[in-house]
């Protein structure tokens, strides 16, 4: 099961993000309910093709308004956020599932293994199939 936060009404996906004491914040603790709302739907969307007009046009937005007004609120531009969630959800299909770092790839919107495999490295700071054998939580 996925832990999930319950915020005005939503639930998330818990996310963090790391402040620079080292403090953790969740991503959702913020009042603006468009970007709660873009939150909201990457959550129910990311292993699909998601692009930032896409994003906007849920919300009415325009890309740059919406990358503004995301970044003021989670600290993240959205693409981050994005990364941040499919990351998350491989974990969890990593330590759930056998199934293999391409077909976990895949399932969580990245059609490229090699791209998955770096950006999995750069948020994690160990393949998937290290971190896998690990069993890190």
């Amino acid at each position: 099961m996925i832990p999930a936060t319950l915020f005005g009404g939503h639930h998330f996906l818990s996310v963090s993000n790391y402040s620079p004491d080292g403090h953790e914040r969740t991503l959702t603790n913020h009042c603006d309910d468009a970007i709660l709302k873009v939150q909201e739907w990457i959550e129910a969307n990311y292993a699909l093709d998601l692009t930032i007009e896409s994003m906007g046009r849920e919300v009415g937005m325009t890309e740059r308004t919406l990358k503004r007004r995301f970044r003021l609120a989670t600290r993240l531009s959205p693409n981050v956020y994005l990364q941040k969630v499919r990351i998350d959800k491989a974990k969890k299909l990593l330590l759930a599932t056998d199934l293999s770092i391409k077909a976990i790839a895949y399932e969580v919107g990245y059609e490229n293994v090699s791209f998955f495999v770096k950006i999995f490295k750069t948020h994690v700071g160990q393949t998937p199939a290290l971190w896998r054998k690990s069993g890190v939580v």
